[in-house]
């Protein structure tokens, strides 16, 4: 009883940390935890959260599959686990893991916005459509699905289609989105109608009769 309730102090203030955005300390708890007893799923889950939150992600992997190895059925493990293998590039597991995720709870909306941005870099536009769709059905005015369906009408040779969907962008959005994908938009506010070979924002080449670049998001 009195290691339990030791435990139970360390994830408060681990939690309260992580919760502060203060990952460092917060793993330092964690750690605490796992030395009294390292079958604690949740500390591992913790402590993945918050190394992969300091893009520290092989480590991070480590903890997921502890985690997994003690709850083979953690699926807020699973979901954290597919989007850190997706920033390591390994894009095949991250779609597996978000395939376990979405099974067992299909309102997960990063997860489909993750799987379609995975999608659309294989240039399986229509499946990575679906995904966005999906992410949209939960909240149609989330950014990050609007401007990767976007993107996707446009790999499709949709511009006009594209168009309409980038322009339901919340306006309030778009400089976290911008920051996201390195979208300069005092040049959008300049653009004009010139056929640009290559994105003015991200350098991507373009195709012709293009009116927005599948890559970053700049409207042309």
């Amino acid at each position: 009883m009195v290691e339990d309730e030791k435990i139970k102090k360390l994830y408060e203030k681990a939690n309260q940390l992580a919760d502060k955005s203060n990952y460092n300390k917060a793993i330092k708890y964690f750690d605490d935890i796992l030395r009294i007893n390292p079958n604690q799923p949740e500390a591992w889950y913790g402590k993945a959260g918050c190394l992969s939150l300091l893009k520290k992600f092989n480590d991070a992997l480590v903890c997921c599959n502890n985690a997994l190895q003690l709850k083979t059925d953690y699926y807020q493990v699973m979901s954290i686990k597919g989007t850190i293998l997706r920033e390591l590039g390994r894009n095949d597991e991250a779609l597996e893991m978000f395939d376990k995720t979405l099974k067992n709870d299909p309102n997960q909306i990063y997860i489909w916005t993750n799987k379609g941005h995975i999608l659309y870099e294989k240039d399986k536009f229509k499946e990575s459509l679906e995904s966005y769709n999906k992410a949209l059905e939960i909240n149609p005015k989330y950014a990050f699905a609007l401007i990767g369906k976007a993107a996707c009408l446009d790999g499709l040779g949709k511009e006009k289609e594209s168009e309409e969907v980038f322009n339901q962008i919340p306006e309030n959005d778009l400089p976290g989105l911008a920051e996201k994908f390195g979208i300069d938009l005092n040049s959008i506010n300049k653009a004009n109608q010139t056929n640009y070979k290559f994105c003015p924002s991200c350098g991507n080449e373009l195709g012709e009769n293009k009116n927005f670049c599948g890559k970053c998001g700049f409207k042309l």
